[in-house]
C-alpha cells in the first residue's frame, strides 16, 4: 500500500504541476512572451513554491522560525492560482474552467506540503514547538453544552498560554543572569 500511495502521490503531483505549467505557458504566450520564457513562467511560481515548502520543512528541524518560507509559499501559490484563473477568464471559459485551471497548482503544492508535514511536525514536536492538543469534546457534548465546551477550551488554552509565557520568561531571566 505504501508503494501505491507514493506512486499515486508522484503521478498526481506531476499531473497537477503539468496542468499548471500548460496553463501558465499558454497564458504567457498570449502576452507575446517568447516561447522559451513562457515555458518557465510556471517554474517561477510552482517550482519556487515547492522549493520554499522544502525550505520550510528544513526550518522545522532547526531552532529558527519557518514563517518566512511559509508566507512565501502562500504568496507563490496565490500568484499561480490567480494567473491560472485569469487564463480561463481571458479565454472566456467560465468558472468551471477557472477551477479546472487553478486548482491543480493548489493541489500539487498542498500535496507536497502535506507529504512533508508529517516529518516536519515530528521534528517540531521533538523541539517542543507543537502544543499539546486541546481536550477532546464529543459531538453530543457540543450539541447539549456548547457554551460550557467553548469555555473549557478557552480556559485550557489560556492556562497553557500563561504557563508557556511564564516558562519562557523564566528562561530569559536565567540567560540574563
Amino acid at each position: 500500500m505504501r508503494w501505491a500511495a507514493t506512486s499515486a502521490w508522484v503521478v498526481v503531483l506531476a499531473a497537477a504541476l503539468g496542468i499548471s505549467w500548460w496553463s501558465l505557458f499558454d497564458y504567457a504566450r498570449g502576452f507575446a512572451i517568447p516561447t522559451p520564457l513562457a515555458a518557465v513562467v510556471s517554474l517561477v511560481f510552482d517550482a519556487s513554491a515547492l522549493i520554499v515548502a522544502h525550505l520550510a520543512h528544513r526550518y522545522s528541524t532547526s531552532p529558527d522560525s519557518g514563517a518566512g518560507p511559509r508566507l512565501m509559499l502562500l504568496a507563490l501559490l496565490a500568484g499561480s492560482i490567480y494567473l491560472n484563473w485569469q487564463h480561463a477568464v481571458s479565454k472566456g471559459y467560465g468558472v468551471e474552467a477557472g477551477i479546472m485551471f487553478a486548482a491543480p497548482a493548489a493541489i500539487g503544492i498542498m500535496l507536497f506540503e502535506l507529504h512533508t508535514a508529517w516529518r516536519s511536525r515530528t521534528a517540531r514536536r521533538a523541539r517542543g514547538r507543537v502544543v499539546d492538543p486541546l481536550p477532546p469534546v464529543g459531538r453530543w457534548r457540543w450539541v447539549f453544552h456548547p457554551w460550557q465546551n467553548l469555555a473549557t477550551i478557552w480556559l485550557v488554552a489560556r492556562a497553557e498560554g500563561q504557563a508557556d509565557r511564564a516558562a519562557r520568561l523564566e528562561r530569559i531571566r536565567q540567560r540574563t543572569w
